[in-house]
């Protein structure tokens, strides 16, 4: 939100905190945007809109990184609504994202759009039974298959984590998963530099505050690396973990910790967690 019309806007700002620019006021026919922004191999930045004119749904944007060029290419009224936290992905060209209810089987779909708006199309649904309400985004393996997970559906109705061949649009369920396992994930993976999918669950677990999973693409190998405990967090809603380029984990957690109002922590590719920030009163709820 904010901005002139309480559209929302985009910005730009240095990583040190300084430099910050507006670079962007939102229209009406594409408000309040989700997710992040993602560049494009041609040089734009591609993001996605909760809102526009006629719907509810979801727009898709660009706009160049100076600010320049700001395009709506695509409207999904009737195709679905965007998925909590969803972001883009680029493929050979083609810009993959996440629909999580709203389609004709109201259960959520992966589509596939051009760059320039053109030749949209729904490439797989859920169904309920292989998953139902993905959220987050997308993320692209070394092997060039995509993968994400389902706020529920599956076979536990706990959600599932899916793999996704954009070459074929072949779709195979790599774990349905169990409270054991944690429920609800809902910030998307990350895909490690040692080839492991990486994720956070919002509840569930030993103690039902959610989990740090990780598992081979492959689906073997599944383990809970951290069970919250509020001490160390507690559900991490729609969060993501992500890997720095000191090829540690970091990620934020909804409550827990000091004052019960959140934590950021590290996490070594070993299963390693560390809190290294937990909010005050003033700084709450990330």
């Amino acid at each position: 939100a904010g901005g002139p019309n309480e559209y929302g806007t985009i910005f730009k700002i240095n990583p040190d905190g300084s430099g910050f620019t507006k670079l962007k006021d939102l229209p009406f026919e594409a408000r309040h945007p989700t997710g992040g922004l993602m560049l494009g191999t041609d040089g734009f930045l591609y993001g996605l809109t909760a809102q526009g004119a006629s719907t509810e749904m979801g727009i898709v944007i660009r706009l160049r990184p100076d600010g320049t060029g700001f395009q709506i290419l695509f409207d999904l009224t009737g195709y679905g609504v965007i998925a909590y936290n969803a972001s883009l992905i680029q493929v050979n060209g083609k810009l993959y994202g996440l629909t999580m209810y709203g389609d004709s089987g109201d259960s959520g779909s992966i589509f596939r759009v051009n760059v320039d708006g053109s030749n949209f199309v729904e490439v797989f649904q859920f169904s309920g039974t292989n998953g139902a309400s993905p959220s987050g985004s997308l993320v692209k393996g070394s092997d060039g298959k995509l993968y994400g997970t389902t706020r529920s559906g599956g076979l536990n109705n706990f959600g599932v984590i899916f793999k996704f061949d954009p070459a074929n649009n072949g779709f195979q369920v790599l774990r349905h998963l169990s409270q054991a396992d944690g429920v609800t994930p809902s910030g998307g993976l990350v895909y490690t530099t040692n080839n492991k999918l990486i994720g956070l669950t919002e509840a569930g677990g030993s103690n039902g505050r959610g989990t740090i999973f990780q598992m081979d693409p492959s689906g073997a190998n599944f383990s809970v690396k951290v069970n919250f405990n509020d001490s160390n967090g507690a559900y991490p809603w729609t969060n993501k973990v992500i890997q720095a380029t000191d090829g540690n984990l970091y990620g934020v957690v909804h409550n827990g910790g000091l004052s019960n109002n959140g934590v950021v922590f590290k996490m070594t590719l070993s299963g390693t967690y560390t809190k290294i920030v937990e909010f005050p009163e003033e700084g709450n709820t990330p």
